[in-house]
């Protein structure tokens, strides 16, 4: 009997192996598992954070506070939301009577939207809100405009739209928060920026102009919160002055790369910068703990590419602060407004990172030139009285990334800017007293209201010309630079002189 079942233990040896092994790899793994969950590992840049679990009080609290975003330690955190109070006129067309604006370039970003992946509670989360008053009766007067006019009328351009863009509705349907999707909160925002820059731009502008609509054109992407974004800003800046005579078109690239997309060192740069920005994260042991903490209870599904990255997650967790809804619980876990900050933190630390990479810089020049060029090429014509007067981009976040690093700056909001930030170039001629003197001409560059004219890396002392206006100095470079930063200097980074040859894949790259 004993050498019968040795028979068959023998036959069926690597049967039991397998199961022997099977088990001794789940008990490690249970073992594992409760170790590190009473643990807290490292000494990296963060301390590690782990989710309450295991009380009730505690969880229940967080269930009925809907008022964390009201600590003071939010306050930066939240201007990223750009709520429809702090966009405001800035140091827009502040130059003297010496000088005649002749025109704008304005890129801006769309307004706020929904997560872009699945969170948690996302129902619950009301993206209408706005406690603005002068921007909520600006909303009505839209609404009753859209919902009388727009089923009755159509762009004169709308055949431009790739696709079938005539399906984007208007604006947002809900007060409800979609994934990727434009807020009536996104909506608000651009209605205030569109009025904001009316009241700075339009008379300048458009004195005795009877065809206002000639003297306009403008760009979207072709996603519906940059259309519905450009609607906004357009009703905002116009009212209803010609609102539906404004020619549209439509790009196919976030970038705005126009005919310059193509580029296989561009994807070897970006892939690089990636691998740097990966490796950082990893050597933060904590953060990436606190991350995937965190992301099991935010995502309600996901996979590696974005639960692991603390920017998806900063995102993520922005849908509820800028919304003031209560930070998400599970059955025994909630995330704690302390830990949502140390991802904000953290993120702030990395995009000063970020601003450093050479690899990223270069990407980022190579995306921003077909833009670039286009800027240049509207501006030109505005310097030889042609038309139009504005020229007008609705874009994204990574636009505006890439224009203004390409430019020369890195500060923390251009590498991440908040939604309705606007950049705007503005052409100015100067008064000659002699009529046969050749006009000079000069540009400024205006982020969120604020100046960046003297960071922009061509405009040197020598080409820049310095103002003194009620006791505040203002600076104008030379529009000749900006030419000739495009023809001549922009792919110096590559010790190259033109697109084609920056955009080689080389041992060097």
């Amino acid at each position: 009997m004993l050498k019968f079942l040795a028979n068959i233990f023998w036959q069926r040896r690597a049967l039991y192996c397998y199961l022997v092994l099977s088990l001794w790899i789940f008990v490690i793994v249970i073992g594992v598992y409760r170790y590190l969950g009473k643990h807290v590992s490292g000494t990296s840049y963060y301390p590690a954070l782990h989710l309450v679990e295991d009380n009730t009080a505690d969880i229940q609290a967080l269930k009925n506070n809907d008022l964390w975003f009201s600590d003071n330690r939010f306050k930066k955190v939240h201007k990223s939301c750009h709520p429809t109070n702090l966009i405001e006129v800035g140091s827009e067309n502040v130059v003297n009577d010496n000088y005649t604006l002749e025109g704008i370039a304005v890129v801006f970003r769309h307004g706020d939207r929904g997560p872009m992946n699945h969170v948690r509670n996302l129902n619950a989360i009301t993206c209408g809100y706005s406690d603005d008053s002068n921007v909520t009766e600006l909303y009505s007067k839209y609404l009753t405009f859209m919902s009388i006019n727009w089923s009755n009328q159509a762009y004169p351009s709308l055949f431009q739209f790739l696709g079938q863009p005539n399906n984007h509705p208007s604006m947002p349907s809900s007060k409800q928060c979609d994934i990727g999707q434009l807020s009536l909160q996104g909506v608000m925002q651009h209605l205030k920026l569109g009025s904001i820059l009316r009241n700075i731009y339009f008379d300048k502008l458009f004195a005795g102009v009877t065809q206002i609509h000639t003297n306009i054109i403008a760009y979207t992407t072709k996603y519906r919160r940059t259309f519905q974004s450009l609607n906004a800003f357009l009703f905002g800046f116009l009212k209803n002055e010609g609102f539906f005579k404004i020619p549209l078109n439509t790009v196919a690239s976030m970038s705005y790369c126009f005919e310059d997309c193509a580029c296989p060192a561009k994807e070897l740069y970006l892939k690089n910068a990636v691998k740097e920005n990966n490796k950082r994260i990893r050597s933060n042991s904590d953060v990436l703990k606190m991350v995937e903490d965190i992301s099991s209870v935010v995502y309600t599904f996901g996979d590696g590419s974005f639960i692991r990255d603390p920017h998806y997650l900063k995102d993520a967790l922005m849908a509820y602060l800028c919304h003031n809804t209560h930070l998400p619980c599970l059955a025994t876990k909630c995330v704690y407004p302390q830990q949502a900050l140390k991802v904000f933190s953290y993120v702030d630390w990395d995009s000063r990172q970020l601003g450093k990479s050479i690899p990223r810089q270069k990407y980022c020049v190579l995306s921003a030139y077909g833009f670039i060029k286009n800027i240049v090429g509207h501006l030109l014509k505005i310097v030889s009285n042609e038309r139009p007067k504005i020229v007008l981009y609705s874009a994204h976040d990574k636009t505006i990334q890439f224009l203004l690093t390409a430019l020369g700056v890195t500060s923390n909001e251009a590498i991440f800017p908040p939604y309705a930030s606007r950049v705007i170039f503005e052409i100015y001629s100067s008064k000659e007293k002699d009529p046969a003197t050749p006009k000079k001409f000069y540009f400024r560059l205006i982020f969120n209201g604020k100046d960046l004219t003297q960071k922009i890396k061509f405009c040197s002392a020598k080409n820049r010309i310095i103002l003194t206006n009620y006791n505040a100095k203002t600076i104008l470079c030379s529009f000749e630079s900006l030419i000739r930063f495009l023809h001549d200097d922009y792919f110096s980074i590559f010790n190259s002189t033109n697109f084609k040859d920056a955009c080689i894949v080389s041992k060097n790259n």
